[in-house]
């Protein structure tokens, strides 16, 4: 074939082979400007995919955590029980700590031990009223709490405790006060200068008129007296 030499101009067959070099060229880019929607949409689904794939293994994570939570639940945890010696219990007093029991003042003349409870009854005229505890061996009172259960017969009725130490230093916590129906009142030990609450050797619970400041014919029942671990 002979060569074109610069300066020549194309010939007839040359303007038609250019003109279907273009063509074909822009033929080619435009079926590349229209395929890419098959390719779009493959291009689109895979960060999709990804983003979904991402989302399901967070959820099966969450669901595990939430599903060890409910297995390490707190039915599940075990827990220390806190301490918890009952002094009175339904009424029946504890032997194994306390060695005397006593009513005193107006409460000697008819208060009374009674199925289920203690009846505590401020009758007569000296005014003040009683029940004394006195322990085997004093006992460490120090960051704990006592829980008493206890009712009025009528109306609400006031209750002091007063803890006495092994040299005869005592504490009084005034005007606890029960309903007409079954109460639980946590009384806790503070420390304080007056009373070493380590070394309680008495408890006693005052109920009189010029002590508690409830009249004459007053009537508590207590059912239980516990001494536990502040929680």
């Amino acid at each position: 074939m002979k060569n074109r030499l610069e300066g020549d101009c194309p010939g007839k067959n040359d303007d038609f082979a250019y003109k279907e070099i273009i063509d074909t060229f822009f033929r080619k880019s435009l079926d590349e400007g229209t395929l890419p929607k098959k390719h779009l949409k493959r291009k689109l689904w895979i960060p999709f995919a990804v983003t979904s794939a991402v989302a399901l293994t967070l959820a099966l994570f969450a669901i595990i955590i939430i599903l060890n939570k409910i297995n390490t639940g707190p039915e599940h945890v075990k827990i220390e029980p806190a301490y918890s010696e009952p002094i009175i219990n339904n009424g029946v007093i504890n032997r194994n700590n306390i060695e005397e029991v006593s009513f005193e003042g107006d409460a000697r003349e008819a208060s009374s031990f009674l199925e289920g409870s203690i009846n505590l009854v401020n009758h007569g005229s000296y005014g003040r009223a009683g029940l004394t505890l006195k322990f085997h061996r004093p006992v460490n009172l120090k960051g704990k709490n006592i829980l008493l259960i206890a009712r009025a017969k009528y109306g609400t009725k006031k209750i002091n405790l007063i803890l006495k130490d092994s040299k005869n230093c005592f504490l009084e916590l005034a005007h606890i006060a029960f309903p007409a129906d079954w109460s639980m009142k946590h009384v806790f030990m503070k420390e304080n200068r007056h009373c070493d609450l380590s070394d309680i050797k008495e408890l006693k619970i005052e109920f009189g008129t010029n002590t508690a400041g409830n009249n004459t014919g007053s009537v508590i029942f207590l059912k239980n007296l516990t001494v536990r671990d502040t929680i």
